[in-house]
């Protein structure tokens, strides 16, 4: 065989094992591109494309709170620093029937180009719990309710640039079906940690107790009764329903009515009329005794943690004799479900020691003390007085405070 010929044969033998290699690379991708059968493995931990819509979610509550603010907050963690609570419904729309599943909700934030925080929740999320007793069945919703750890008390005192939640499910069937991914993420508003003004109507999902003032003996509040929210702070929210009554109540206890939405079935009760935002707060009683609340501050340099002084004037302007509120009738509400009561006076002789009688067109002062239980997150909200047979009546504290401290 001539030396040309057989290199020849050669390439030809070259040419035809490079074709088989390529025939078979080809048919393994065209393989692995190929969907599993109804019922098949999809071991990747990322959801696949046709899984996007799987696992629609309804986020009924996304709010971040501080436990050290008031009663109704420290009821949900016991950590010092702002968390996430996330709340809400997922539906399983992936034709699966779910045995083990858990959602997971994160904190991210960012205070700085060097400081990008996250926190995550602990637990299933899910409650009652997916499991082999109890499976997730297709075309059937689970609630779910997470609690965030918390960021660093100190970040309290900076604002972020970005902070938003999220929320991530795990789900898998007995025949070895996976999913792992996002379901939603979000903007998170950051002031009402703090507390911050709102305007929103909601419904009481259960029947049960509300947080109230002392001197109100009865404070339940009943499933689908009608509310309005007017602030918020962490997740308590100070309600009225409509006989004007008002209350605090937390995330858990409400279902709120979408921004845009008007209940047309039962009308949501009205806010009373704001009050003048600046002191002095005046109201008048059925008794014709008119009531001024002339100035409100922290006293400098209590000894017993913070202590605070409403300075009040009384005066009657009916026609006939009338006698000033006890000071047992008198409330300090201090946010999300806080209320102190006056403190005793040593001084029998001081005219908020006792209720006096005072002739048409008298007047006298007097001085209320609060010393609540020691609390560096507490801030006065409402200065309420209770008068038997009548509305309570309410001084905006948190308002002519606040117009104190713009001018």
């Amino acid at each position: 065989m001539s030396l040309r010929r057989s290199k020849t044969v050669l390439l030809i033998m070259i040419a035809l094992l490079a074709g088989c290699q390529c025939g078979i690379a080809k048919r393994v991708g065209t393989a692995a591109a190929d969907p599993p059968p109804d019922g098949g493995s999809r071991r990747s931990a990322a959801p696949a494309a046709a899984d996007a819509d799987a696992f629609p979610v309804n986020v009924e509550q996304a709010l971040l709170f501080d436990p050290r603010m008031g009663p109704l907050n420290a009821q949900l963690a016991d950590e010092a620093g702002p968390h996430l609570l996330i709340a809400g419904r997922v539906r399983n729309n992936a034709r699966r029937l779910v045995h083990r599943a858990t959602v997971y909700a994160t904190l991210a934030a960012t205070f700085g180009e060097r400081t990008a925080l996250e926190r995550h929740s602990g637990g299933l999320g899910f409650a009652p719990r997916v499991d082999s007793n109890d499976p997730w069945r297709p075309d059937s919703e689970r609630s779910f309710r997470c609690v965030t750890r918390p960021l660093d008390p100190i970040y309290l005192e900076l604002r972020p640039q970005v902070i938003e939640g999220a929320l991530t499910l795990t789900a898998q069937d007995p025949l070895g079906y996976r999913f792992r991914g996002e379901l939603v993420r979000f903007g998170v508003d950051w002031q009402p940690v703090f507390g911050a003004m709102i305007d929103r109507t909601a419904s009481v999902r259960e029947d049960g107790d509300a947080r109230c003032a002392p001197q109100q003996k009865d404070c339940r509040v009943f499933r689908n009764q009608r509310v309005r929210l007017v602030y918020q702070r962490g997740a308590a929210f100070k309600a009225f329903d409509a006989d004007g009554a008002d209350f605090w109540l937390g995330a858990e206890q409400l279902v709120f009515d979408p921004p845009t939405k008007t209940a047309a079935a039962a009308p949501a009760p009205s806010a009373p009329p704001a009050a003048p935002a600046a002191f002095p707060l005046v109201a008048r009683l059925a008794n014709g005794v008119t009531v001024r609340v002339s100035r409100f501050n922290e006293q400098a340099g209590a000894a017993a943690g913070k202590v605070y002084v409403a300075a009040l004037v009384f005066v009657n302007d009916g026609p006939k004799p009338a006698r000033t509120p006890a000071p047992n009738q008198f409330a300090l509400d201090l946010s999300a479900g806080a209320y102190a009561t006056p403190a005793k006076l040593a001084r029998d002789g001081d005219a908020l020691g006792r209720t006096i009688e005072l002739r048409p067109g008298q007047s006298v002062e007097a001085t209320l003390r609060f010393a609540p239980e020691s609390d560096d997150w507490l801030a006065p909200f409402d200065l309420e007085l209770h008068v038997p047979k009548q509305t309570p009546v309410r001084f905006p504290l948190f308002r002519a405070l606040a117009a104190v401290t713009r001018d």
